[in-house]
């Protein structure tokens, strides 16, 4: 007999299948398939469609990762299912974005020097950031209202990056003294 404060064996894989399962669904529906369309394009019986949707039967990873290429998805979106995997991640962007803002006033101490404004520059840091995160978003989500695909959203991130980059390399240096 089990302790009455264990879990039943099958609480969470059931509870995390049927969150896949309405996931499935909810993304064969909007992208405007029908069971049998769904089927036909994965190879599968609509049979299979079905129970996958209804959370009878649980897909492989390789039928996730087909079932993402049909719908436009990444693979990582059918394991995001639980609170904690949003909270570890948020944890971890957090600690790493954290890292990257101390750095700017040392960065910027070494470009622009010791006597540089280092507060109204790393202000101005902030402001640019947070709003090229906050367009960013919005960007992304746009093209992927539009186009179904995150591969728009990507390439303009890249784009978008890739356009800072002689920006950054034309801001001014701060020249260090020869010492002898």
């Amino acid at each position: 007999m089990r302790p009455a404060t264990a879990l039943r064996d099958d609480f969470v894989p059931a509870s995390a299948g049927r969150v896949l399962a309405s996931d499935i669904r909810a993304l064969r529906k909007a992208r405007g398939f029908t069971l049998i369309e769904a089927a036909q394009r994965l190879g599968r019986s609509v049979g299979w469609v079905s129970q996958v949707e209804r959370g009878i039967s649980t897909p492989s990873i390789g039928d996730l990762r087909a079932l993402g290429e049909l719908y436009g998805v990444p693979l990582s979106l059918f394991f995001a299912n639980e609170a904690w995997i949003f909270y570890l991640f948020a944890v971890i962007f957090g600690l790493s974005y954290g890292g990257e803002m101390v750095g700017f006033p040392i960065i910027n101490k070494q470009l622009f020097g010791p006597k540089a404004p280092l507060g109204s520059i790393y202000s101005f840091q902030m402001v640019g950031g947070g709003t090229g995160m906050a367009l960013g978003g919005w960007l992304g989500g746009s093209l992927f209202d539009v186009t179904g695909d995150y591969t728009w959203a990507l390439g303009a991130s890249l784009i978008i990056g890739l356009a800072g980059v002689p920006m950054a390399m034309a801001l001014p240096w701060h020249k260090r003294p020869v010492s002898a």
